[in-house]
């Protein structure tokens, strides 16, 4: 950036700074400004005071245990600012609580402006923080072999991706194809579309026998979450090899698994791994109040504005709305967009400064946003923009490391729109089920909108390690606010994190599980999956039941006669040797289905039956069991059909890629070939 315009962006804050110094002359009791010259020496000092604290951390304070920084940090810059401006004739900082109230309101109305005008605040301390604080202590790894840099864009689907750089909303990913570094394809997930099964395959290389982000374990007898920090660990432990996507010293940040890297933070899989790695302890140079008041404004703008945009939905009476997106619900997604996504970025601006050979950090904020507020809505294109700003970050970041980088963008999966079940049709699958079979059978019931709680979990282990009773304080508030948020109708949480339903999967003959538009139905007293001669022998009514009603596109069960049968309205299809009769089920759907179905098949822990909702290719609408309006989790529409963004010079003839477990193949074939590696 050239000095005129950083020069030009100086004084555009000390102007606006120091109006604002004026006015809270006149509200704040602890502060007297007699005119606005002094008004401007006090937005000067607060500039001068903040390059004294970078200083000072950088030379000293860095040395120092990290629980100390918020104390230090806020003690240095608060002093320094209320000593100096008593200097000022014309002022006077009446005592230490009105200095941090300056504080904290400058550093506010700076994150607007920046926000207003494009300013390049975050990038010049990426240059002139970050990088002395890594070089004084990272101990960077100096290389000619590049790194790689993986980022993942949760949910968004190519065809989403697309629109955003068309409407203007990602300039940095727009700039990157218009200049011919990158190039844009589509890949199509597994069956489960969603981010435990597909990042298992991508990190991991292995979703072997993972039908759903929920499932039975009928071996074990039990119930598997892919985000539950206890699960995910014996996940990972049984189907990693060591030869991850992340193995030879890669790192880890905001994932469900590690890909065998030697760093992980924020990781779901390694949280309970008390001796894991997290990185130098570089980190804590967020934790002063410069840094946290910029965050804490972010925060609370975003509250703001998604109350005003929720009211706004209402006001309209827009069709598609739900309760789930309420009052608390902006305190959930300000969390997501503005705190956790700019920790990951913070994070991995210091491993790229340090030259981490490879990492893969994933950006979950629009997948959050696009489930309440619409797959295509303004806020979920208003979220991809503050993606593209982080990924700018990144980007010039990776321009700053000691080794070059190469940078690929891809997405675990996509959503395709549509109200909820109940919202359509007034019932849910488990109302379906259980007027289907006896009414005194018992049937445990369970839908996942446990993966926001379980994304905070990560990152409350991760921060507040060896602070377990405040961990599980935190992790209670949390789930009171986020259960209130999206609860739908079900059960509410119980005393075991695990149970959402009046009885335990354990001690129920029949688990249903909804994963967006999927359902997953488990005969739990029986070894093996069952056949639909058994089914309808015990159950006749069940299949008939969910078969015809309406919202249900199509059923797949397996036959003792038939093998493995996708079952429609108006007819069969055999998976054994695809034919069908009548109507064929599948016909809407990607010509690869029928594949990732049989693979679905193959699994000891696959459904007795496997329930996908009516998808409309007309409108590409679909419902979900969820209390949701954007849905993954099985086939029909975007959702299964994420992007890929790579390197023009990077070898393309494996493409296009059908599953999770290729697409691992082809970024570890960039990888090896890039750095060398020989595993």
């Amino acid at each position: 950036m050239k000095y005129g315009q950083q020069i030009r962006q100086i004084l555009s804050i000390l102007i606006i700074q120091s109006l604002t110094m004026v006015v809270l002359g006149l509200l704040l009791p602890g502060l007297v400004i007699e005119s606005m010259l002094p008004a401007i020496g006090i937005a000067i000092i607060f500039l001068l005071s903040q390059s004294l604290y970078w200083w000072l951390f950088i030379l000293f304070f860095s040395h120092l245990p990290g629980w100390l920084f918020p104390l230090i940090s806020t003690l240095v810059t608060v002093s320094v600012l209320t000593y100096l401006g008593n200097q000022i004739p014309g002022i006077l900082i009446v005592d230490f609580q009105s200095g941090l109230w300056i504080v904290f309101i400058l550093t506010a109305v700076a994150v607007v402006v920046e926000s207003y005008m494009s300013l390049d605040i975050d990038q010049a301390f990426d240059r002139f923080i970050s990088r002395r604080v890594i070089l004084k202590r990272g101990r960077p790894q100096t290389s000619d072999v590049p790194g790689i840099l993986f980022i993942e864009l949760d949910g968004v689907s190519e065809e989403v991706l697309r629109k955003a750089i068309q409407n203007g909303r990602m300039p940095t990913l727009k700039s990157w194809l218009d200049q011919g570094s990158h190039h844009i394809t589509a890949w199509e997930t597994d069956f489960s579309s969603q981010t435990g099964a597909i990042q298992a395959g991508i990190l991991l290389g292995n979703n072997e026998n993972i039908p759903g982000y929920r499932w039975w374990d009928r071996k074990k007898q039990k119930s598997f979450r892919s985000g539950s920090l206890w699960d995910a660990a014996e996940i990972e432990n049984e189907r990693s090899n060591g030869r991850g996507l992340l193995s030879q010293g890669g790192a880890s940040r905001a994932n469900v698994f590690s890909g065998d890297a030697k760093e992980t933070l924020f990781t779901v899989s390694k949280i309970l791994e008390r001796d894991h790695e997290t990185g130098p302890g570089l980190y804590f140079y967020i934790i002063n109040p410069l840094i946290i008041f910029r965050m804490l404004t972010q925060f609370i703008y975003g509250v703001f504005r998604e109350w005003a945009q929720s009211l706004y939905q209402r006001l309209r009476r827009d069709k598609d709305g739900i309760n789930a997106r309420n009052f608390l619900y902006a305190f959930i997604r300000a969390a997501d967009c503005q705190i956790f996504q700019a920790l990951t970025t913070y994070v991995v601006i210091g491993d790229i400064l340090r030259g981490i050979p490879a990492i893969y950090a994933s950006l979950t904020g629009y997948d959050n946003v696009a489930h309440y507020t619409g797959v295509e809505s303004t806020e979920a294109f208003q979220t991809l923009e503050e993606i593209d700003r982080f990924i700018n970050r990144l980007e010039h970041a990776a321009r700053l490391a000691p080794h070059p980088y190469e940078i690929i963008l891809l997405s675990d999966h996509g959503q395709s729109p549509g109200v909820p079940f109940k919202k359509a049709y007034g019932v849910t699958l488990e109302d379906l089920v259980r007027r289907a079979i006896e009414d005194k059978k018992k049937v445990f019931y369970s839908v996942d909108d446990d993966d926001l709680l379980d994304k905070f979990d990560a990152f409350l282990h991760d921060a507040l390690r060896g602070k377990p009773r405040t961990t599980q304080v935190l992790h209670r508030f949390i789930a009171r606010i986020t259960q209130e948020s999206i609860k739908t109708g079900s059960a509410r949480r119980k005393a075991n994190p695990a149970a959402q339903s009046p009885i335990s999967p354990v001690d129920a003959p029949l688990v249903v599980f909804g994963s967006g538009c999927t359902g997953l139905i488990y005969f739990t007293e029986a070894e093996s999956r069952l056949s639909l001669e058994v089914i309808q022998n015990y159950y006749p009514n069940l299949i008939v039941e969910l078969i015809n009603h309406p919202g249900i596109g199509f059923l797949l069960v397996n036959s003792i006669t038939w093998g493995d049968i996708v079952m429609g309205k108006e007819g069969l299809y055999y998976l054994s040797n695809d034919t069908f009769e009548g109507a064929n089920p599948l016909a809407d759907y990607s010509p690869n289905v029928p594949g990732l179905l049989r693979r679905e098949c193959t699994f000891s822990n696959c459904p007795d039956i496997i329930v996908n909702t009516f998808f409309d290719p007309l409108t590409g609408r679909l419902t979900g069991f969820e209390n949701q309006i954007g849905h993954h989790g099985g086939v029909g529409g975007p959702q299964s059909f994420p992007f890929l963004m790579y390197p023009s010079k990077f070898d393309d003839r494996a493409l296009p890629i059908v599953g999770s477990e290729p697409l691992n193949d082809l970024l570890m074939s960039w990888r090896k070939k890039l750095q060398n590696l020989d595993n």
